[in-house]
């Protein structure tokens, strides 16, 4: 086999390999043949069965363990092609000499070819296909059906309306214009005819190729009733696709000489004018990495992996495929089983994922979904975003308001920006909602301006900042709001009643700011930002507000408006001053812009840094700036004063190996005013008596049941420190300044508890907060990026307390002896106006459970959900109501029902 070759036949098999061997057979037997690959798709066959081929080296064997339909199946058995041409056979077929290499001349000898058809014999000998034509009501008629073979007729490379796909080639380009085979069309019918239209939209021609000639020996996969059906169901879906295109074929023939039709049928096929050309974009999914390709190819090691695949569930899944599907696609009701339900949401790339990785126990919650962001947010924003007639009651409810919130917009830009001026002024005219004005820059001499009387244009002048001109130009007042918009970005249809909305609810709002998204140049709205809560610690870590921020007037003026020596991070400097003088600072999970795909939505570090710098020497003497862990992150160090003591308190029962590791670990830090207290919880084994009857620092005992809230308060009530750390005993420390880092927050003032990042063994983060009401009543966090910021919860594996905080509170809940305890303690903290922290910067190990298991009982639960609500009523104030889980992000998407006209 080349090492790329010219074409990849793909081969579909379902059960039965006899009917396959005859076509590997002729196949091989070909002379002088093209270089190509043969890739033969286990199209629902057990594994057992594919290996029979095993022995053949020149296959590519890709397993699939359900039934995809011709369609589906194709498509997948092309993701492993590598081939400039994609050749589908059917596997009840015999090629004759020749026949690969005629549809490939054809393929690239003709202009704008993009499928060729192969001339279908019967095993009678007669002709059954050469070429076939396409009527108006979407019947079809096969080209020399039953006639004699070598008639000149059927002798000559010509245009067709669509040729079978049991002997059709693809070309690469056109395959990946037209994304496939629709694989609406299950199991079989019409995909092939739609295949050869969808190319057609796209520029491409359908050539009948006389020399690629085979034998199709035929026969019917569905029984006759079921195949009638299909056939029906599936022509009415072709009618409804492609009902306007078939009014340029002719109308079926009704009586008279059905040749002579036929015949002026394809002269018309061959004169009817392609359509414009269409740009190529690949549709379909990218060829899976190398090491996939391989895993999947059908040697002997791919073959003992495979046959060591769960048997039951292998079974299920084609049993449920088989029997369920293919009678629901036709119309039958019947009930989904799991693995139907698997392969729909997952795909068969996730089923083979599943397939071949051990069995994992059922967990509560979602976890991250496989479904696409963008197929995800298509759909959370047809539930969530008001339709038309929404929009009209919100606006109508606007209107009735006795005093509307006044927005006013300021849009700087650079030379040449006009074009992406007018597109943001154009999304702004769009909005429903009556109540805003707009100051953007134009070019003098850059021709007449739209007239629209909210709209104040002003020069650009060379040498004056667009801040001061701008706010000159709008004349904002007295309680409006003012934002900054870069040019190109466009306001959402609702995203100006949202936040009127929201801040008519709430008047003391000095500052507001809402999600975003992107926008292609074709207008089409993808990946969503879901930004952060307000959280000043983040601030001084990252810029994330991409979206529209809004600021009251008198916020802005006493922040200082956006001044030219911070430049190009003037945005970001103004919010840092604004952040010292914001009252009821809110952010608005609404998706209210659109930024240009592709554009920077956050300045990189080193832009900001010097804003920053300047922000924090002017504020607290000593701290400094440094570079942040994560690309794009600053970490403001503090280094408050002279060292304040700190009570480590460790509980722990028997494993003295665990407490050993973590009592050594603690040697490195270097904050030198430390005391530990060890708190034992009945320990039996001797080796841990006598280790803890050696220990250097102070042991309390804790005699009776296991109760981790009750350990924990009996450390705490013991220790004088004005600041705690909770600390488990299967941790190990991995920065030595990780008490600086955990202190230089917890002094802030109105810090009540700090946590630390948690990884495992071998670095992957477990904890970096904790967020509550995502898919569980509570979870750890791994955002992807590493900066101080608040958040919901701390883990208590490794908690510093404020002793003022702890006490304030009452410690943790000893009626909450295993689970939720720390998270219960959290959300105390946050309702007696407590902040709780994370910093990165404090990093340690956990292995989590290794000291009591992973417990979670249900009393703990019950007891947690009568105090701070059900889970799906939980919400996280920083993650926002539509973040089902964080990392990778996945949507909350509400249940299907009527649209409500909400933002």
């Amino acid at each position: 086999m080349a090492e790329t070759p010219v074409a990849s036949v793909i081969i579909l098999v379902m059960d039965e390999v006899d009917r396959l061997v005859s076509c590997l057979e002729s196949l091989v037997a070909l002379p002088e043949a093209p270089p190509h690959e043969i890739v033969v798709v286990g199209n629902g066959t057990p594994v057992e069965t594919l290996a029979a081929l095993a022995h053949r080296e020149s296959l590519v064997v890709v397993p699939c363990p359900v039934n995809l339909g011709f369609a589906g199946g194709c498509n997948w058995g092309a993701r492993f092609a590598r081939g400039r041409h994609l050749v589908f056979l059917n596997d009840d077929t015999e090629v004759e000499a020749g026949w690969l290499q005629a549809l490939v001349d054809v393929a690239q000898g003709e202009p704008r070819v993009g499928a060729v058809g192969s001339r279908l014999l019967a095993a009678d000998g007669s002709l059954q296909e050469a070429g076939s034509v396409l009527w108006r009501d979407a019947g079809t008629h096969q080209v020399g059906r039953g006639l004699a073979p070598g008639s000149p007729a059927y002798d000559r490379v010509r245009e067709v309306d669509y040729c079978s796909g049991c002997g059709l080639l693809v070309t690469r380009e056109a395959w990946d214009a037209v994304g496939g085979f629709d694989e609406r069309y299950f199991p079989a019918y019409h995909e092939d005819v739609d295949l050869c239209l969808a190319l057609r939209a796209h520029g491409f021609r359908t050539v009948y190729a006389p020399g690629a000639r085979l034998v199709h020996h035929g026969g019917a996969s569905l029984p006759d009733d079921l195949r009638t059906r299909v056939a029906i169901r599936n022509g009415r879906r072709f009618i409804a696709k492609w009902g306007d295109a078939l009014r340029d074929f002719d109308p079926p023939p009704a009586g008279g000489d059905l040749d002579a039709v036929v015949a002026a049928a394809i002269l018309r096929a061959e004169r009817r004018p392609l359509p414009p050309s269409q740009p190529v974009a690949a549709a379909r999914p990218p060829l899976p990495p190398a090491t996939e390709l391989e895993a999947l190819q059908v040697q002997s090691r791919a073959l003992r992996a495979a046959q060591s695949l769960s048997d039951d569930l292998l079974n299920q899944v084609r049993r449920d495929h088989v029997r369920l599907e293919s009678l629901r696609r036709v119309g039958a009701r019947v009930p989904g089983g799991r693995a139907v339900r698997l392969w729909r949401r997952e795909g068969a790339a996730g089923v083979l994922r599943r397939l071949r990785s051990p069995r994992q126990p059922p967990h509560r919650g979602t976890g991250p979904s496989r479904v696409p962001l963008d197929v995800q947010y298509r759909r959370w924003r047809s539930r969530t975003e008001p339709d038309g007639r929404g929009l009209r009651q919100l606006a109508d409810e606007a209107r009735s308001g006795r005093a509307p919130v006044s927005i006013v917009l300021l849009i700087p830009s650079q030379p040449g920006d006009e074009g992406a001026v007018r597109a943001t002024l154009r999304s702004l005219q769009d909005q429903p909602y009556e109540w805003w004005r707009a100051a953007a820059y134009v070019d003098p001499g850059a021709g007449a301006t739209p007239a629209d009387g909210r709209v104040t244009w002003t020069p650009r002048q060379p040498g004056v900042h667009w801040g001061p001109s701008l706010l000159d130009a709008a004349r904002p007042e007295r309680g409006e709001y003012v934002a900054v918009i870069a040019p190109g970005s466009r306001v959402t249809r609702h995203g100006l009643l949202a936040v009127a909305e929201a801040l008519r609810k709430a008047p003391d709002c000095d500052l507001i700011y809402t999600d975003w998204d992107e926008i292609d140049a074709g207008g089409r709205r993808h990946t969503p930002h879901l930004v952060y809560g307000w959280s000043p610690e983040l601030l001084l870590g990252r810029d994330q507000m991409g979206g529209l921020v809004l600021q009251r007037l008198d916020l802005v003026e006493r922040a200082g408006g956006w001044r030219e020596g911070d430049a190009p991070a003037e945005t970001y400097a103004q919010l840092l001053r604004a952040s010292e003088h914001v009252r009821d600072p809110r952010r608005l999970p609404a998706v209210a812009l659109s930024r240009p795909a592709g554009s920077a939505h956050e300045l990189p570090a080193a832009s900001r840094r010097p804003c920053l710098e300047a922000w924090v020497s002017s504020r607290y003497p000593g701290a400094q700036v440094e570079t942040g862990r994560e690309p794009g992150v600053t970490d403001v160090r503090f280094y408050p004063g002279p060292p304040q003591e700190v009570d480590i308190v460790i509980p722990t029962r028997d494993r003295h190996e665990l407490l050993r590791r973590c009592l050594d670990s603690l040697e490195v830090s270097t904050h030198p005013r430390r005391r530990v207290v060890v708190v034992d919880n009945d320990s039996g084994e001797g080796k841990t008596l006598e280790y803890l009857s050696q220990l250097p620092h102070r042991v309390l005992t804790h005699p009776g049941a296991f109760n981790f809230s009750a350990i924990v308060n009996r450390g705490v009530a013991a220790t004088t420190a004005p600041f705690v750390v909770l600390l488990n005993n299967d941790t190990v420390v991995r920065t030595p300044g990780w008490l600086e880092a955990m202190l230089e927050w917890c002094g802030r003032p109105g810090v009540g508890a700090v946590g630390a990042r948690l990884v495992f063994g071998d670095g992957r983060v477990q904890h970096e907060g904790i967020g509550i009401g995502i898919g569980r009543v509570a979870a750890n966090l791994d955002l992807g990026w590493s900066a101080v910021r608040a958040c919901s919860a701390v883990t208590a594996a490794c908690m510093m307390v404020r002793r003022e905080a702890w006490d304030a509170v009452g410690g943790f809940d000893e009626g909450l002896p295993v689970a939720f305890n720390d998270v219960d303690f959290c959300l105390r903290l946050w309702r007696a106006g407590w902040r709780v922290v994370m910093t990165p910067l404090a990093e340690l190990q956990h292995d989590e459970g290794s000291s009591r298991g992973n417990l979670a009982p249900e009393d703990d639960y019950r007891r947690f959900r009568i105090r701070w609500g059900e889970e799906d009523r939980l919400r996280d104030a920083f993650l926002g109501p539509h973040v089902a889980w964080p990392r990778p992000l996945t949507l909350r998407i509400p249940p299907r029902s009527s649209r409500r006209p909400r933002s």
